[in-house]
């Protein structure tokens, strides 16, 4: 890891009284089995990748989108010729994360390279809550053991992320296009037809 993409816990706890959390909301989710094994009850383990996660400033928001994985894996058994893992299953929840600044945050000058330390550690550790549940879920209803994923400190959050800000453009925000088109479906399905007597 470059010591650029180093986060720093002091430098992400500066800015939490400026900010506050408006939003989390899950975007997407996949859960699907990319493996077999010929073992009965095989031990089984998880790795979960180092997130590569993007933000944006825009006035006094602050949105960030998480693309958290993790994979399912058995272990090799005891005693047999197979030594490496073998990945049975991946699960992928994407979550967005909105922030406000609080009222006179950007009063006297205000540090972007702050703010990246903040959405990533803070962002990740709003987010793994989410994730965990998900995860927690989805592998049950792959037919495993339902996963508990660890409780994780802010320590520890720093470790596992990579954040990079997306500046500029027209573009739509991070993950406002998925959450337009949810907003449109969900309206349609509340939509009375007119032939529907009230």
């Amino acid at each position: 890891m470059e010591q650029r993409d180093k986060l720093d816990v002091q430098v992400a706890s500066a800015l939490a009284a400026k900010i506050q959390l408006q939003d989390v909301m899950v975007l997407s989710v996949e859960a699907k089995h990319v493996g077999m094994i010929d073992a009965p009850e095989p031990l089984l383990s998880y790795t979960v990748p180092r997130v590569a996660a993007v933000w944006e400033h825009c006035d006094q928001s602050v949105v960030a989108v998480f693309p958290f994985c993790v994979y399912v894996e058995a272990l090799p058994a005891i005693g047999a010729e197979q030594s490496e893992r073998v990945r049975l299953a991946e699960v992928g929840v994407t979550l967005r994360i909105e922030y406000l600044m609080k009222p006179g945050a950007l009063e006297g000058g205000f540090n972007e390279e702050a703010l990246r330390h903040y959405v990533g550690i803070s962002g990740y550790m709003h987010a793994w809550p989410y994730f965990r549940a998900e995860v927690q879920w989805l592998t049950s209803k792959l037919g495993f053991p339902g996963l508990v994923l660890p409780v994780i400190l802010s320590g520890q959050a720093a470790a596992r992320v990579q954040v990079a800000q997306i500046s500029g453009g027209t573009a739509p925000g991070l993950g406002d296009a998925m959450l337009d088109r949810r907003k449109s479906k969900l309206a349609k399905t509340r939509e009375i037809p007119s032939d529907v007597p009230r």
